[in-house]
């Protein structure tokens, strides 16, 4: 599928809307109690931090009809064997690793595969 011009940046607009409204939404939950701090593009998409461990949360869309997030796409490499260039790579790697630090992917969507909600209210992807 080839995209037009205006289309990439019409896509991007959408996935930082998003992107902003979840951090929004971080910061709401901070005037409530939940988080002590919250920054956004520091280290990651949105770094909350609760009891002085961070949590890093990385915010992912995708637009098209009947596509999800999958186990596999979310590990695939974006350069050719560099496993830190997936976005758990990126959301793993290369940041402070106090006791307690959390690490987040959201998604726009339902993710494909099975899916377990934690008592935080965060999906976790877990292979068929």
């Amino acid at each position: 599928m080839t995209l037009a011009p205006a289309d990439g940046g019409r896509r991007s607009r959408r996935g930082f809307a998003y992107q902003d409204a979840v951090t929004l939404l971080d910061c709401l939950d901070m005037l409530e109690g939940r988080w002590t701090a919250v920054s956004w593009e520091d280290l990651e998409d949105i770094l909350c931090h609760r009891d002085g461990a961070p949590v890093y949360r990385q915010v992912k869309t995708i637009e098209e009809a009947g596509t999800r997030h999958s186990i596999a796409n979310v590990c695939k490499p974006e350069e050719k064997k560099a496993a830190d260039s997936s976005y758990l790579g990126k959301l793993f790697l290369g940041k402070p690793l106090p006791d307690g630090t959390r690490f987040t992917f959201i998604v726009n969507e339902t993710p494909s595969g099975t899916c377990m909600r934690s008592s935080r209210n965060v999906i976790v992807l877990a292979a068929r």
